[in-house]
């Protein structure tokens, strides 16, 4: 009975935590939290696993409100089905569970799984591992990169504006000129080609050639070649050089990392795979990675990273894959 109850215990925790880690609500406290509830009790990673796989047979099947109540009873009914009645049953009382949880909407998927409704409201947008190239007039053109939304906005004094609702594009323009809103500022340049990356309200900008203006609240910085500036609801970050090929390397078909965290690597390499690869372990998320990965062969990644660090692998449903 108290095996049951801890069971229960740890599915109701893993329920929360399915709608706490959500595209535009989830800040990386929530992400650290999360990390060290995992490691605190293996149950936490199991029980987890329980309820991502039925999140993942509800899908995004409206634009209701989802009850946080029915992950939890949802869990524990699958548990109790599993145990009484063998694999046979079980496998029906899922399908029993799906149907009900068809019902309820996911407006905001849980680790980026899938695109959140206002990613599919954009006029523009590529799924996970997709690029593309858009032109929005005769001579400008955006290259954009995965899990990129882009919205059309009205032009204002013959300027061209568009805003980067998430992701990341290389923009280059001719005589007339873009403004890219983004975040709490915007990126203006004309005969130019930078590159401009959004997470949630962070925005990042690289001059690759020309001038670009960017303006963050009352304040802005003009960046020429291989000038970068990052900005937030904070405000502007100072202006810096950087190595405006490593930023671009996307666009050749590889990332390369000199001296990145393991971490800060897998957060990376999560934009281009199905699933998510989450890192628990603090010690081997700060291990310091050199390399350069191809975007075509990324299912490696993990067996690499295995190998060089000795990091322990655990795969669960949905594509999601657990170091340790």
């Amino acid at each position: 009975m108290t095996h049951n109850n801890d069971t229960g215990h740890h599915q109701s925790e893993a329920a929360d935590w399915m709608l706490r880690l959500k595209p535009g609500t989830a800040t990386t406290d929530d992400v650290a939290a999360f990390k060290a509830w995992c490691r605190q009790d293996p149950a936490n990673a199991k029980a987890f696993a329980e309820v991502r796989g039925l999140w993942d047979a509800v899908g995004p099947a409206g634009e209701k409100l989802f009850d946080p109540g029915a992950l939890q009873k949802l869990a524990a009914a699958r548990h109790a089905q599993s145990r009484s009645f063998g694999r046979r049953a079980f496998l029906t009382g899922s399908v029993a569970a799906s149907a009900v949880a068809a019902s309820y909407a996911v407006i905001y998927p849980p680790l980026h799984l899938w695109p959140s409704l206002s990613e599919l409201s954009a006029d523009y947008r590529t799924a996970t591992g997709e690029q593309r190239q858009i032109a929005l007039a005769d001579d400008i053109a955006i290259e954009m990169n995965t899990q990129t939304s882009i919205g059309l906005r009205a032009v204002a004094d013959d300027l061209q504006r568009i805003e980067l609702l998430g992701g990341e594009g290389m923009v280059k323009t001719g005589g007339r000129a873009l403004e890219v809103m983004a975040g709490a500022g915007n990126a203006r340049a004309a005969n130019a080609i930078f590159n401009i990356r959004r997470d949630g309200d962070k925005v990042s900008v690289t001059c690759l050639e020309g001038e670009v203006r960017v303006a963050c609240l009352s304040s802005y910085v003009s960046l020429t070649s291989q000038g970068q500036v990052s900005y937030s609801a904070a405000g502007l970050g100072p202006v810096a050089k950087t190595d405006a090929a490593a930023v671009t390397s996307w666009r050749e078909g590889f990332l390369v990392f000199h001296d990145v965290h393991l971490a800060d690597v897998i957060t990376e390499i999560n934009r281009y795979r199905p699933g998510q690869i989450v890192v628990i372990n603090e010690t081997l998320g700060r291990r310091p990675v050199n390399g350069r990965f191809y975007l075509a062969r990324l299912d490696e990644v993990v067996e690499k990273l295995q190998n060089a660090f000795g990091a322990r692998v655990t795969n669960l449903p949905g594509g999601v894959v657990i170091l340790s």
